[in-house]
């Protein structure tokens, strides 16, 4: 966690950003955000009396100071807002389960991270939550190969019981190990964003001097993380990040990927290859595990077969009202994931589809895309904000892939993902308003 004054030194010509020292009205923005991302879904009495604790200063900030919301971003959250609120009414219609309980998810906890992008409208104030992702990642990347190292090297630390509130579990399998954390979601996040850091230009980076070292140091950890996951959706966005970091890069007009920055790609390669046999992974088996999850014709394979069995429930739901859907918290028939929450599915676009139809789609769709067109479109025209944006656009693009089967979006702990690039964007758009 930062700590006194810190700087950073961001190259644009000859100006600099510098980050002013942070008040007791910040660290309780930054412990909450840390808990968020290392314990989430859990300890929530505690995290909700922090919260309340956090609502109160930002309330007093708001009536001593100001707080700001770009008009295009304004607009676009009315418009979505709005939308998940017309959609909720259409569940209730429908008698759909799950309406009321929805709505804290597409309507109040919006509307709260919005309030969270007025107070921070300058993009300075956002270096000290950079830093505390990157912590968050070595600490949850730490949890899990503790996890995964008890069990295989017979280390008895009773690690799987104190981290048991956070859903602890291993298993191996033919070359191919697994753990469970709650918190796996933040490395699987840090590591596209870990890496974009890495290998935009140094006077680029968001991270500087020793930072940068705990940038590398975490990224390794999230490598040694992924190797260990057993998830395929983790394997994907990591074999992805590179080709969108890439892609962002022609978009930005970025100078794209230089020979020290291949080399330390190829560097992640080789230790990737180096750390396996240590964990008693067999890559050509997880190779091999990766694929099968694309064969939904593999009867022994049940998270292909009930995906699959998901994708024609909902498809076929939403034939029947292919415009509007069927309301937000409606249940498919044909298909049972949870009998608590039987309108909650893995596959998450699918899911919206049947909830909201094609109106619905079409306008949550387009408010992301708005954001990557105009977050590129500030990057283009103000080089400084490449620092802030590169990083979490990436990160949101890799984590938008890992959402398609997997609905973390669907929970509070995890829509930051979604709304800090719209911060960020917000922040730069009110500093330079005339020339964006």
């Amino acid at each position: 966690m930062p700590s006194g004054r810190f700087e950073a030194i961001i190259v644009k010509e000859r100006g600099s950003i510098s980050i002013p020292k942070p008040r007791l009205f910040s660290w309780v923005g930054y412990i909450f955000f840390f808990l968020m991302l290392i314990v989430p879904t859990t300890y929530q009495i505690e995290r909700g009396i922090l919260l309340v604790v956090l609502l109160f200063n930002c309330f007093v900030f708001v009536l001593l100071r100001s707080w700001r919301l770009a008009s295009h971003i304004r607009n676009w959250a009315f418009a979505t807002i709005t939308t998940s609120i017309l959609f909720i009414f259409l569940g209730l219609l429908n008698d759909a389960p799950g309406a009321i309980r929805v709505s804290s998810v597409f309507v109040a906890w919006p509307i709260l991270y919005v309030f969270f992008i007025g107070i921070l409208h300058t993009p300075n104030k956002f270096f000290p939550f950079y830093r505390v992702i990157l912590i968050a990642v070595i600490v949850a990347s730490m949890m899990g190969i503790m996890v995964v190292a008890e069990k295989l090297f017979g280390i008895n630390l009773f690690i799987t019981s104190i981290f048991e509130e956070q859903g602890a579990s291993f298993g191996s399998f033919e070359g191919v190990v697994a753990y469970r954390l709650y918190n796996m979601t933040t490395v699987i996040y840090g590591l596209p964003f870990l890496l974009a850091t890495v290998l935009l230009p140094r006077d680029r980076s968001p991270f500087k001097g020793k930072w940068r070292l705990a940038a590398l140091l975490g990224l390794c950890l999230a490598v040694v993380s992924l190797l260990v996951s057993g998830r395929r959706a983790f394997w994907l966005i990591a074999g992805l990040s590179p080709v969108i970091i890439w892609a962002l890069m022609v978009g930005v007009r970025m100078k794209t990927l230089r020979l020290n920055r291949i080399v330390s790609l190829i560097f992640l390669c080789f230790f990737l290859v180096v750390v396996s046999p240590f964990f008693g992974v067999d890559l050509q088996m997880v190779w091999k595990d990766f694929l099968r999850a694309f064969d939904i014709t593999d009867m022994s394979n049940l998270s292909s077969y009930l995906r699959r069995e998901q994708f024609f429930a909902l498809l076929e739901g939403w034939f029947a009202s292919p415009l509007i859907g069927n309301g937000l918290g409606a249940a498919a028939s044909g298909s049972l994931r949870s009998v608590d929450q039987p309108w909650a599915y893995e596959l998450s676009y699918m899911a919206l589809l049947f909830h909201t139809g094609l109106i619905g789609v079409f306008v949550y769709s387009s408010a992301v895309t708005w954001v990557f067109c105009k977050s590129i479109k500030v990057m283009r025209t103000n080089p400084v904000s490449v620092t802030l944006l590169f990083p979490v656009l990436t990160g949101l693009s890799c984590f938008l892939i890992a959402n398609a089967t997997n609905p973390y979006l669907g929970k509070f702990d995890y829509l930051w993902v979604l709304f800090l690039p719209v911060g960020v964007l917000n922040a730069y758009l009110l500093k330079e308003p005339r020339s964006i």
